[in-house]
């Protein structure tokens, strides 16, 4: 994180409650978009853990199994799984897994069986049983 390699110490960014706009000088509410001003505060935007990414062309998603936001493009394609599987499994009272929106990396570990070390980069996600 920015913060966290600007300062001798570490930023709870679940515990972050409000945020100053560098245009206007507000301080307000975490959010997308400044409440005085309109200004965009980042391409991503995590609402979760209050990720804010302005890097163009990544493609960012917040995993609600490890808790924390992760890049999407290689998990895409490995993961996708149709709608209404996932839906009965959310009308079965399971956790939903395999959504493009929703894959966490152990997801992909279980589709690819040709990436082993894909187990270990995720340690959250090892006490989820598949």
């Amino acid at each position: 994180l920015c913060h966290d390699d600007a300062c001798d110490h570490r930023m709870d960014r679940y515990a972050v409650s409000e945020m100053y706009c560098m245009m206007c000088g507000i301080r307000q509410p975490v959010g997308p978009k400044c409440c005085c001003c309109g200004v965009a505060m980042a391409r991503y935007v995590c609402n979760i853990c209050h990720l804010f990414d302005d890097e163009p062309g990544k493609d960012i998603y917040h995993c609600p199994f490890c808790n924390v936001c992760r890049y999407a493009a290689i998990v895409r394609a490995a993961t996708v799984i149709p709608y209404q599987q996932s839906r009965q499994a959310r009308t079965n009272g399971q956790r939903q897994r395999g959504d493009a929106r929703t894959a966490c990396m152990l997801t992909l570990a279980k589709a690819c069986l040709g990436w082993p070390s894909v187990y270990f980069s995720c340690w959250p996600c090892l006490a989820i049983p598949l």
